[in-house]
């Protein structure tokens, strides 16, 4: 059962982990193949060593609320899909974890 709950604790990180590779292909995309959508965003905010992310809420609206949907391509709209999948599965898995640890006590 131990063995079980490890994996289970990194399992939810993992996920999150393989969401970020789609986000970058799909910012890039946007921003290659509709660039008023992308200003849309607004001004990254810097952060850390010459990083850079939207700290709004204009790219989580648009990522989860699916705004701009007639305004995106079949390809960009399958990269936020992924994501939207990915995100729902850490949260099922981290669900999933808890539920095995409160069972173990």
């Amino acid at each position: 059962m131990k063995e079980l709950i490890d994996m289970m604790l990194l399992l939810p990180f993992g996920l999150i982990l393989m969401c970020l590779p789609f986000n970058v292909m799909m910012l890039r995309r946007i921003r290659r193949d509709h660039p008023a959508l992308f200003d849309a965003f607004g001004a990254p905010r810097t952060f850390g060593p010459g990083g850079s992310h939207w700290g709004n809420g204009t790219y989580t609206r648009f990522l989860l609320l699916r705004t701009h949907r007639d305004e995106l391509d079949a390809a960009t709209l399958r990269l936020r899909d992924i994501q939207w999948v990915l995100t729902l599965a850490s949260v099922a898995s981290l669900l999933i974890f808890l539920l095995l640890v409160l069972s173990t006590r």
